[in-house]
């Protein structure tokens, strides 16, 4: 597989700790190929215990979800997350 998304310059600000009760660990700061920045990232860790990123978003007058950047492939997502995790030093699956 060779990656089309190339993913630098990751930051991570720590979620409150009420926040963490709810899975959210941390938001995420990044730079895609060099060229654009994403933030608001959100890393969460799921009820089976791996760790996942969400992407902002919101909701509009009819409930319904959108979002303001995400992958458009699930592909585009599992490179997008190996290389973030990697460069958090992070197991997709988190620890108990």
């Amino acid at each position: 597989m060779v990656d089309r998304i190339a993913v630098s310059d990751v930051h991570f600000t720590e979620a409150p700790e009420a926040d963490v009760r709810t899975g959210l660990v941390a938001w995420i700061r990044c730079v895609i190929n060099e060229s654009l920045a994403l933030d608001g990232l959100c890393l969460r860790r799921t009820s089976k215990g791996t760790y996942t990123i969400s992407f902002p978003a919101r909701r509009d007058g009819r409930g319904n979800q959108r979002f303001f950047v995400r992958p458009i492939t699930d592909e585009a997502r599992r490179q997008l997350e190996r290389q973030v995790f990697e460069r958090l030093h992070l197991e997709r699956e988190a620890a108990p």
